[in-house]
């Protein structure tokens, strides 16, 4: 299986399901935000700074890349594209641009309103697309991204201010995600035109849900805060479960007044100890086969326990 990655300056890829990673572009002369790619061999990334923004594009799987550096400087956070012709990149300001011709040319297509950044763009079609930003942002587009209308979505019980929404996904025209800042999910099945909000599992660590990556109408991926990834493979109806089942890792005693032992039958590379209320409390790398929590107060706790494998959270109790 063939993936990508980034991170500062360096884009790496794998082609073993994320067994090892190779380093395919360095040097970049500008963090890199955003990568998408639509086959194993054409793919872009979109990098900016302070001084400058940029695209950069590849049509051998990550062998060579061409870079296409935008002459004004709008701040890009976020790329997509329906094909190999057809692509948009957003950011700063609520601006858009969009490409027909795979990134070899750009031009600025309708702001967003309401938003000071856009931070991710979707689109099912050439026509259909999705923007969603700070500011309470959630905007979609018929036309192709020559015009925006906002979308209403619900205010979260003790939310303050204006939310901001990081990521979102469609699985086709009608059915997609959203996720924000509180560890956030909203959930639409009419295009965007309402949207609901969906249950997430306690104790899930941080306080934001960054993307959201969709296959189809009942099985989508979340990722937040401290590597989290959260799983559904019924919509979301239910609690959104994290990937890793639980029978590959067991705790025990639970509960327990001072230590945890760890059972797992792949290697736990993290586990990462938070309070009820989702508030980190500590991350012990590379754990052995006991936990120590005789310096916690009693109460419940949840284990965010991180694998080669996938994640698991399991709830404790310090008796």
């Amino acid at each position: 299986m063939t993936g990508w990655i980034a991170g500062g300056d360096k884009i790496l890829k794998t082609t073993n399901a994320s067994a090892s990673w190779t380093v395919v572009k360095s040097g970049i002369p500008a963090p890199v935000y955003c990568l998408h790619f639509i086959d194993s061999q054409r793919g872009w990334a979109v990098a900016s700074d302070e001084t400058k923004s940029l695209v950069l594009k590849t049509t051998d799987g990550g062998t060579t890349w061409s870079t296409y550096l935008f002459p004004t400087f709008p701040f890009f956070v976020s790329i997509y594209f329906v094909d190999s012709l057809q692509g948009w990149v957003v950011g700063d300001a609520g601006v858009v641009f969009k490409t027909i011709n795979g990134g070899d040319t750009w031009t600025r297509q309708g702001d967003v309103p309401g938003t000071s950044i856009n931070a991710s763009v979707h689109f099912a079609d050439t026509q259909t697309g999705w923007i969603v930003g700070l500011d309470d942002a959630i905007a979609k587009t018929t036309n192709g991204g020559a015009s925006w209308t906002p979308q209403p979505h619900p205010t979260p019980s003790g939310a303050v201010g204006q939310l901001s929404i990081f990521g979102v996904g469609f699985a086709d025209a009608q059915t997609g995600w959203a996720v924000a800042e509180g560890k956030i999910i909203f959930k639409t099945t009419n295009g965007g035109s309402s949207w609901t909000l969906q249950p997430v599992s306690p104790g899930i660590p941080g306080t934001a849900f960054w993307n959201v990556k969709c296959l189809n109408v009942q099985k989508a991926w979340v990722v937040g805060d401290f590597g989290s990834i959260l799983y559904t493979d019924n919509g979301g109806i239910t609690a959104v479960a994290s990937m890793l089942s639980e029978s590959k890792v067991s705790i025990f005693p639970n509960p327990s007044s001072s230590v945890i032992q760890l059972r797992s039958a792949v290697p736990i590379r993290q586990v990462q100890i938070s309070d009820a209320a989702g508030r980190m409390i500590r991350i012990v790398e590379h754990p052995l086969n006991t936990l120590t929590i005789n310096d916690l107060p009693k109460g419940l706790y949840y284990l965010h326990i991180e694998t080669s494998e996938g994640v698991s959270v399991q709830k404790i109790v310090r008796e």
